[in-house]
């Protein structure tokens, strides 16, 4: 899996159907589910009611996200945007099966890349499995996202028809971090022990890195041990 890959495989499908990614989503995704939240997002595009990302500095401060060009060559590994009522639109067609044919479904949730005995990645979904307590275990399907200033993560249980949707737009990199408030939750759902979910360092440090230098990342790291030692995750 890398975002590349996604983008190179929505050069295939404009060249397969002629038609531009953006319309293969709406006419084969959004319209039929619909869907009338979700679309693509160009900075040239004007979307009404969207929800701008901010990103955390290492000081703590909340600055206006780096907004990346978005072109039809990366919509395939981005670009998209949605509401968790449309994403759930999402997860109740693929839990009813009307959206993809049951063979196309078999090979969409099939295991293609083990990484050890519990999770590895079907296609647009990691999968493992969540031990609630010593008699129950759960397969989760999911997936985060990320853009400069926003974050997002689908969590879903096929089994018994749960779904968990979280998206937000205060940092880039924190889909480790959702997907431990989604495990928390999940432990509300059956009634075991709680735990405050930690934020993780490691791809907010990344974009640090990234944007400025990693002599900022440092500084970012110790200023966030010393002052916000019981927000964050830094094993």
């Amino acid at each position: 899996y890398n975002g590349f890959g996604y983008s190179i495989l929505g050069e295939i499908i404009v060249k397969i159907t002629d038609k531009s990614l953006e319309e293969n989503y709406a006419e084969k995704i959004f319209n039929p589910l619909g869907m009338n939240n979700s679309g693509s997002y160009f900075n040239t595009k004007l979307v009404e009611k969207i929800a701008y990302g901010y990103q955390q500095n290492w000081e703590n401060n909340f600055i206006p996200p780096v907004f990346f060009a978005k072109t039809n060559t990366t919509l395939g590994g981005g670009g998209l945007y949605s509401t968790t009522e449309d994403l759930l639109k999402w997860h109740n067609a693929l839990q009813n099966n009307t959206l993809l044919p049951d063979e196309l479904m078999k090979i969409y949730f099939g295991h293609h890349f083990q990484f050890s005995d519990n999770d590895g990645y079907c296609y647009g979904n990691y999968y493992d499995s969540l031990k609630i307590n010593e008699k129950k275990s759960l397969g989760i399907y999911s997936h985060g996202g990320s853009l400069p200033g926003n974050s997002s993560l689908i969590f879903r249980v096929p089994e018994s028809n749960q779904c968990i949707i979280l998206l937000t737009n205060g940092g880039m990199g924190h889909e480790q971090f959702l997907y431990t408030i989604a495990t928390e939750i999940m432990n509300i759902l059956y009634n075991e022990e709680f735990h405050m979910p930690k934020l993780s360092l490691v791809y907010p440090l990344i974009y640090t890195a990234f944007f400025a230098d990693i002599d900022v990342m440092n500084k970012q790291y110790f200023f966030l041990k010393e002052n916000a030692p019981d927000a964050y995750v830094f094993e």
